[in-house]
């Protein structure tokens, strides 16, 4: 669908070490399910387009074993903190709708803060756990 891709077991399986490409089209960068998908079916990259922006997660080991462990944490890691950081932007939303801000506001407003963050993020951890993160313009 528009956002969302569905793959089989086999083809993910295939996958291992390869490089896969998709688009963004609301300029967002790696959501849960990507960083997830990256990791557990060891690709050694991932981008993301959209918004002007390219978005890329290498993976920066081969075959080691320990990194590997530490690589598939990446995503369990990334999914925790992500839902603590959803949970925080919701209630600075729902205080501005209740201060009258209006709701196409608000939404769009925390499209941005959200995706802030996630970049922020990203910079900040990707490399603890065996991954380069890199965002340039288009």
């Amino acid at each position: 669908s528009s956002d969302t891709i569905k793959w089989t077991y086999e083809e993910c399986l295939r996958m291992e070490n390869c490089y896969m490409t998709h688009n963004h089209p609301n300029g967002s960068t790696f959501s849960v399910n990507d960083v997830k998908f990256a990791t557990y079916d060891r690709l050694k990259q991932i981008q993301a387009f959209g918004g002007g922006m390219r978005y890329t997660l290498t993976r920066l080991f081969d075959d080691d074993a320990d990194m590997d462990m530490i690589s598939r944490y990446f995503g369990t890691v990334y999914e925790i903190e992500d839902r603590m950081a959803w949970e925080n932007l919701l209630k600075d939303a729902a205080v501005r709708s209740e201060s009258g801000v209006p709701f196409k506001q608000i939404q769009k407003s925390f499209a941005e803060e959200y995706n802030m963050w996630a970049r922020e993020w990203f910079k900040e951890h990707a490399e603890n756990f065996g991954w380069e993160y890199k965002e340039e313009p288009l």
